[in-house]
């Protein structure tokens, strides 16, 4: 996706770096940066609304839909219900970079949950394994 202003007004903010909420990595000076520098970006309170709803929403669908079919396209559909409901935001020009976010997310999200489950099971394997050679030992 190129470049685009309203997103980047939309869903970054900035602090300053003599604000004490802001969080500064240990052990790096900060002796070339001058008084009116900002600090680290941050998501606005608009994307962090549309991340909790998200991953609210697949914390309670997603065990009872993982092994259907179009699983991205159910969680975007309830996520955007409910973005709707509480936020204005999906009614903007920047629309497709919304739900560009929404899906990233989603299948982030999904990618790392079986990514876990299939460690848990191979994990799982391994040790019936190592369990069956003990008693061949014996």
């Amino acid at each position: 996706h190129r470049y685009c202003v309203d997103c980047f007004a939309n869903l970054i903010t900035e602090k300053d770096l003599n604000d004490k909420n802001q969080l500064l990595l240990t052990y790096k000076t900060f002796d070339n940066i001058f008084t009116d520098t900002k600090g680290l970006k941050m998501p606005s309170s608009i994307l962090l609304k549309i991340s909790n709803i998200c991953l609210t929403i697949f914390e309670k669908k997603f065990g009872d839909i993982k092994i259907e079919k179009k699983i991205v396209i159910q969680l975007i559909n309830d996520a955007t219900k409910k973005i709707t409901k509480t936020t204005s935001t999906l009614n903007s020009p920047c629309k497709d970079h919304y739900m560009y976010i929404i899906e990233l997310l989603f299948r982030t999200k999904i990618y790392k949950e079986c990514k876990w489950i299939t460690s848990k099971v191979h994990n799982k394997e391994i040790q019936q394994a190592d369990k069956l050679k003990i008693f061949r030992n014996n």
